[in-house]
């Protein structure tokens, strides 16, 4: 149902063209398009909410080993609605599977109180030490996992962005020395982990990017609504490839052991490019909906993936082929991450319910991996 009052504004989306349509689903988002074919997506909210503080937008798993820790249960961050950033304990889930939610787990520490806007990505470097974290309002911090200490990664905020500047991906480089963001601003900045005041470099897209990583040391990508995925020399910015037929990019992952980069599309492919040249090795079309997440297994013998239908999938990684579904997730399910814990030989799942009523919350499902 619509607020019962409109008294005020609590909302503006602004393009750079005339809109031409706008319409508000049952789930109250907003979806607006101008005449130069900008299509802009929001959550249309009212301050009264009683779920609003307590919702989770993000999550980011910390990877094994988890180094400086003593509680080796803290395996995954959470990013609220309210801008908290949390330090929780997964084991929890164990107990209240099928339909635990994330809000639900022990809160071990919290390491970012309340912002001014919701947390919109969260990222860990692979040693689990250090975490990045993003929000709606185009603000990034770096957290030290082990003492809690944050500091900001600074930047001018571009005059174009028509405050749109949702932090959309977030990825620390495999020595933690460098971390890259992307979001709706059209950027792809890089900072010095060690001096964040001020970008190593930033790029100007020519449309939202929402998806960003590094290919090795020295490079890194980034893929959006822009028609190709993008790849640049980490250190300088410049641009030294693009991959042409890599549109709607939703989620990009380096394989390091195969020294591959995956690609996830909304129009439901998985792209696989090998080698130093960044080969194009095969696509696959699912044909169930975008592939919002992708994961390696410990053993680095197959890809999961997981789509807006629920589903989870296994393909060889050795012979780029499909071996099977592994799970559907409840009906009107969107897998948003996935992640395996050697470790812990489980395999955690988060997800959206997009039923009636289910608003923004996300979900959390563990599996035996084995």
């Amino acid at each position: 149902p619509p607020p019962s009052k409109l008294a005020s504004m609590t909302h503006m989306v602004a393009h750079n063209g005339e809109v031409v349509a706008v319409c508000i689903d049952e789930l109250g988002r907003v979806a607006s398009a101008s005449d130069s074919g900008s299509v802009v997506t929001s959550k249309l909210t009212t301050p009264s909410s009683p779920t609003f503080g307590q919702s989770v937008r993000a999550v980011g798993f910390i990877p094994d080993p988890l180094s400086g820790f003593d509680h080796l249960t803290e395996t995954m961050l959470r990013g609220l609605a309210d801008g908290r950033v949390q330090l929780v304990d997964s084991m929890l889930a164990d107990a209240v599977l099928p339909d635990s939610t994330l809000r639900a787990m022990r809160v071990a520490r919290e390491l970012v109180p309340p912002q001014a806007t919701a947390v919109s990505s969260v990222g860990c470097s692979a040693d689990g030490r250090l975490s990045a974290v993003g929000w709606e309002d185009g603000n990034v911090k770096l957290i030290d996992l082990k003492t809690g200490e944050t500091t900001s990664c600074l930047y001018d905020p571009p005059q174009d962005s028509l405050n749109q500047r949702s932090i959309n991906s977030l990825c620390l480089c495999g020595s933690g020395q460098k971390l890259a963001g992307c979001g709706d601003d059209a950027r792809l900045r890089v900072w010095n982990v060690e001096h964040p005041q001020q970008p190593l470099w930033e790029h100007k897209l020519r449309s939202k990017a929402s998806a960003t990583c590094f290919y090795g040391p020295d490079r890194v990508a980034v893929g959006g609504l822009f028609e190709e995925i993008i790849v640049f020399d980490a250190n300088s910015g410049r641009v030294v490839q693009q991959l042409s037929g890599a549109g709607r990019v939703r989620c990009l992952k380096h394989d390091a052991y195969r020294n591959r980069l995956l690609s996830t599309h909304a129009d439901g492919r998985l792209r696989i490019y090998a080698g130093p040249d960044l080969t194009l090795l095969h696509t696959f079309n699912v044909d169930a909906g975008e592939i919002n997440s992708v994961t390696i297994s410990p053993d680095h013998t197959c890809y999961l993936t997981g789509d807006s239908h629920g589903n989870l999938k296994v393909w060889s990684a050795e012979r780029c082929e499909f071996v099977g579904d592994l799970h559907s997730l409840p009906e009107n399910s969107s897998v948003s991450g996935l992640n395996w814990n050697a470790q812990r030989r489980e395999l955690a799942a988060v997800f959206h319910n997009h039923s009636a009523n289910a608003g923004e919350e996300l979900y959390l499902q563990i599996f035996d991996s084995k």
